[in-house]
C-alpha cells in the first residue's frame, strides 16, 4: 500500500513538471507568432501643383491623396475661380476659366476613418495670359556695316515660348530659336515688321505679335577728296570743314594715329581744321568718322602746305635809255609759286620811265640820264590771293 501511494504522488509530480516545461517554453514563445494586423497610414494629399489653364477652353484636373480610410471627401478655400469646380467625391477639378490670374487655393481631404482624419495641401489655380513681346523699338542700321545684334524680349504666357519666322528687309534675317535679329544690311530704307510669339498653353496656343520700325540708313561715307586746300607756311590757315553723308548724325571725326593734319594745324571733333602751318610740304593722313551708332569710316585725305616764291631770276633783262623797254628784251612778265594763286605785283626802285603792272609785267621807255645811277636794285612783291607777300630784290642795268 505505501509503495502504492509513493508511485502515484511521483507520476503527478512528473506530470505537473512536464506540464510546466510545456507552458514555459512553448505557450509562452511568440517569436514564430504571425504579425497582428496594422492600422491605416497617415494621410497626405500627394497633389504637389495644378496644370496651368488656358483662359476660355476647357480645364480638367484631379487632386489626389493616399493613406487614411477611403473614399474620401474634398473641398477647397477659398473657391476656385468662376466656371470652376471642384468635385468632393473624386477631388476632380473641371470648367472654363473665364479669365486670367494665377490665384492660391487650401485643398482639404477628409477620410472615412472614425475619427475622421483630415489633411491640406496649398496649390496655386493658373490662368497664364497671352505672351506680349517687350521689345518696343528696333537700333537702326547701316549699308555694309554689320547690323548691331539685337535680341527681342517677352513675357507672360505658358512657358517655353516659341518664336515664329519673319520676313526681314534689306538682307538681315532673324532666327526664331535665339530671338536674334543677324547680318549686314545690303540697302537702304524704313520698314515695319511684325514678329510673333506663342505659348505652351493647351488646347490651343496664345499668341503675341508687335510690329516694329527698322530702320537702315546709307552708307558711312566721308564726302571730302583728296587732296585737301592747300595752306601756306606761317599763314593762318581754313578754316576747312570735313563732310560726310550717311550713318546716324551726330558724327565724331579723328585721325589715326593721332597725329596733326599738317604741323601747326589741328582737328576739331567735328571736322574743323584750322591753324597756322609751321612746316611746308605735302601731308597725307587717314581720317576716321564715326557716327552715333558706333559705324565707323576712313579716308586717307592729303594736303600741301606750300611757301610763296618769286620763281623770276635776277637780274632783270637790261635797257637803254630812251629805248622801250619791251622792243628792247620780250615782254617782262614776273612769276612766282606756292601760296594761294592769283598773284599781285608790284615793284619799289625802278629807274624813271619805268613801271610794274598788277599782273607782273615791267613795262615803259627808261629816261634820259637814267643810266648814271645804274645798275638799279628794285624790290619786286607778289602778293598771293590769301594775302600772303613775299619780296626780292632784282639788279637792273640801263645803259645810255
Amino acid at each position: 500500500m505505501h509503495d502504492y501511494w509513493f508511485k502515484k504522488h511521483a507520476l503527478c509530480a512528473l506530470i505537473l513538471c512536464i506540464g510546466s516545461v510545456i507552458t514555459v517554453n512553448g505557450c509562452n514563445d511568440v517569436s514564430n507568432a504571425p504579425p497582428p494586423p496594422t492600422g491605416p497610414t497617415g494621410l497626405t494629399v500627394t497633389t504637389t501643383a495644378l496644370p496651368p489653364a488656358t483662359i476660355n477652353q476647357p480645364y480638367a484636373a484631379t487632386v489626389s491623396a493616399t493613406g487614411g480610410v477611403t473614399p474620401y471627401s474634398w473641398s477647397v478655400s477659398p473657391a476656385l475661380p468662376a466656371n470652376v469646380a471642384l468635385d468632393a467625391g473624386t477631388g476632380a477639378i473641371n470648367g472654363i476659366p473665364a479669365a486670367q490670374g494665377a490665384s492660391n487655393h487650401t485643398f482639404t481631404v477628409q477620410d472615412s476613418s472614425n475619427p475622421p482624419k483630415t489633411s491640406q495641401r496649398l496649390l496655386t489655380f493658373n490662368v497664364p495670359g497671352a505672351p506680349s513681346i517687350t521689345t518696343t523699338s528696333l537700333p537702326p542700321g547701316t549699308v555694309n556695316s554689320p547690323y548691331p545684334p539685337t535680341t527681342l524680349t517677352a513675357a507672360g504666357g505658358l512657358p517655353p515660348l516659341v518664336w515664329q519666322p519673319a520676313a526681314m528687309p534689306f538682307g538681315l534675317t532673324f532666327d526664331p530659336g535665339t530671338q536674334t535679329i543677324l547680318g549686314t544690311p545690303l540697302s537702304a530704307g524704313s520698314q515695319n515688321v511684325t514678329f510673333t510669339v506663342r505659348d505652351s498653353s493647351v488646347p490651343l496656343n496664345q499668341t503675341g505679335s508687335a510690329t516694329l520700325n527698322l530702320t537702315v540708313n546709307a552708307a558711312l561715307t566721308i564726302n571730302n577728296s583728296s587732296p585737301l586746300p592747300g595752306g601756306t607756311l606761317n599763314q593762318p590757315y581754313g578754316p576747312v570743314t570735313l563732310t560726310a553723308s550717311g550713318g546716324a548724325p551726330p558724327y565724331s571725326w579723328s585721325i589715326l594715329g593721332g597725329t596733326a593734319p599738317a604741323p601747326g594745324l589741328s582737328m576739331t571733333a567735328g571736322g574743323i581744321i584750322t591753324g597756322t602751318p609751321s612746316a611746308a610740304g605735302s601731308f597725307t593722313n587717314t581720317y576716321r568718322l564715326q557716327d552715333s551708332n558706333g559705324i565707323v569710316a576712313t579716308k586717307p585725305l592729303g594736303m600741301t602746305i606750300a611757301t610763296l616764291v618769286i620763281t623770276t631770276p635776277s637780274p632783270l633783262p637790261n635797257g637803254k635809255e630812251l629805248f622801250l623797254y619791251t622792243g628792247l628784251n620780250p615782254l617782262v612778265t614776273m612769276s612766282a609759286s606756292g601760296g594761294t594763286p592769283g598773284y599781285t605785283w608790284s615793284a619799289s626802285g625802278l629807274p624813271t620811265g619805268l613801271t610794274m603792272s598788277s599782273s607782273g609785267q615791267v613795262t615803259g621807255i627808261p629816261a634820259l640820264g637814267t643810266s648814271v645811277a645804274s645798275p638799279y636794285a628794285v624790290v619786286i612783291s607778289a602778293t598771293d590771293s590769301a594775302g600772303l607777300s613775299v619780296s626780292q630784290t632784282f639788279s637792273l642795268t640801263i645803259t645810255p
